[in-house]
């Protein structure tokens, strides 16, 4: 049997254009309106996205009401590919869409008199305008300033006095860097490289994540230089990550993993599911992650085969424990493939909304197929986040699964992604989630109906882990 091992992330490396898109309507008809309907100034409301179209041309704008950047001329005849959209319905005032093959993300883009006043002279590149048009991008779509305690106004401040025009490349990537860190978003980070966000190759050496949850490894670092031991950090880590894995897995019988993204299991008369990174999860179509987020069709598939033997393999048993605290988040159609097999009714489980935009409804449907409908402990933490977050509030809302552990990490709006007039592009959270009983998690996280610390020293130390111990508890 190969080696089964618990992957220890840190950060869900975003994907742009994607992060926690969550709606979940039926799939839309494929109508191709008449092409008159194009014509016109359009708005994608709360996204800072603009496209002024005319018989020959499509310009597209990201601007606020007082900033404004040109970002991409094409042919008329190049739209909507270009922007890799499925356009299904169209009217004079506004037309419906969605991205790539990724029906279940429809979105409306409105009709508008005209550009907002800021594009009439679009920002060049200098330093100056790179900062400006970061500091009023996010003032106009960053919804979590006052739940972060975040004084935007002064820091930005402070932010622009540090840039001139004669500053280096280096010299304003830092302060960009240190301004953005302050929202301490994981949702929020900077690529300082230019990039091409309608046609993306991303080298991740240049992406900047603004924060990241901590893990195990940071836990195991703290107790290295508290308790100083006679290793080395690089040894000590490596003995309890060993350790925890043991405990994890020591009394599973009858194990399988796929490719260590999902192992499962008896321990006992119970389930045990363990969910990791589920990325490229269909090794035969990998690709970077833009690539994926347009088609995850075929990674849905493939999770499809495995959920069908996990879930016959699991069947029987008197209860699920769904191990999740390493769970980052990822693609969403893969979180609500795996969030369908546990639930027996279609739900309204919460909604979001984007800055002066409509409300979108979040709804799931069951699997049409094999479940699992057993009671169900999952176990969150810190680390979940994102589409993570999207799986454990649709559970939560379906009655039939409790949660322990540590709270989630709290970001649940997509990642807006936009360009500065250098090319930079830096991420935001645009969209305020709220669920079923009108509450908005954010920064928060979703909290655990039963609390339990993770990754205790005296857990390893005696052999057990509190966690599954108060999942086999409430499954009795």
């Amino acid at each position: 049997m190969k080696k089964l091992s618990i992957l220890l992330l840190s950060l869900c490396i975003p994907v742009v254009f994607v992060g926690c898109d969550n709606s979940n309507s039926s799939k839309p008809s494929n109508t191709s309106p008449p092409a008159d309907n194009y014509t016109g100034v359009w708005e994608n409301t709360g996204y800072g996205e603009y496209l002024n179209i005319t018989n020959d041309l499509v310009t597209r704008y990201e601007a606020s009401p007082d900033s404004c950047i040109k970002t991409h001329i094409f042919t008329r005849q190049e739209f909507p590919s270009k922007l890799h959209w499925t356009i299904t319905d169209a009217d004079d005032y506004a037309f419906s869409a969605y991205l790539g093959t990724n029906s279940n993300r429809p979105f409306v883009i409105d009709k508008i008199s005209a550009l907002p006043a800021s594009c009439a002279t679009p920002l060049t590149n200098t330093p100056t305008n790179v900062i400006n048009h970061l500091v009023s991008m996010a003032q106009a779509y960053y919804s979590f300033f006052d739940a972060r305690n975040i004084d935007w106004p002064a820091i930005s401040q402070q932010a622009k006095v540090a840039v001139h025009d004669e500053m280096t490349e280096g010299q304003l990537g830092a302060v960009v860097a240190q301004l953005m860190s302050a929202l301490e978003d994981a949702h929020v980070v900077v690529y300082f490289k230019p990039l091409d966000l309608l046609a993306p190759e991303i080298d991740y050496n240049f992406l900047y994540p603004t924060f990241s949850a901590d893990t195990l490894i940071d836990q195991l670092a703290v107790e290295y230089t508290i308790n100083q031991p006679d290793q080395t950090l690089e040894e000590y880590t490596q003995e309890q990550v060993a350790a925890f894995n043991t405990i994890l897995l020591s009394d599973v019988e009858d194990i399988k993993s796929h490719n260590g993204k999902i192992i499962w299991g008896l321990k006992g008369d119970l389930g045990y599911v363990v969910v990791g990174n589920l990325s490229s999860f269909d090794p035969d179509h990998a690709g970077d992650s833009f690539s994926e987020a347009l088609d995850p069709s075929p990674h849905v598939d493939a999770l499809n085969v495995v959920l069908d033997e996990l879930v016959s393999d699991l069947q029987h048993t008197n209860g699920i424990i769904l191990d999740l605290r390493q769970h980052a988040g990822g693609t969403t159609e893969m979180d609500r493939a795996l969030a369908k097999r546990f639930i027996e009714q279609t739900i309204q489980y919460g909604s979001y909304s984007a800055p002066s935009g409509e409300s979108v409804a979040l709804t799931m449907s069951p699997y049409d197929g094999a479940r699992l409908a057993q009671k169900t402990v999952m176990i969150t933490s810190e680390l979940n986040q994102s589409s993570a977050e999207d799986l454990i509030l649709a559970l939560k809302a379906d009655g039939n699964t409790v949660q322990v552990g540590e709270a989630t990490q709290g970001i649940f709006s997509d990642m807006l992604y936009l360009g500065l007039p250098n090319q930079w592009v830096f991420s935001l959270s645009n969209q305020v989630w709220l669920d079923s009983n009108g509450t908005n998690w954010e920064v928060e996280g979703l909290q655990p109906d039963f609390e339990v610390p993770l990754y205790l020293l005296s857990d390893r130390e005696s052999g057990i882990d509190s966690t599954i111990e108060k999942a086999r508890d409430l499954l009795q």
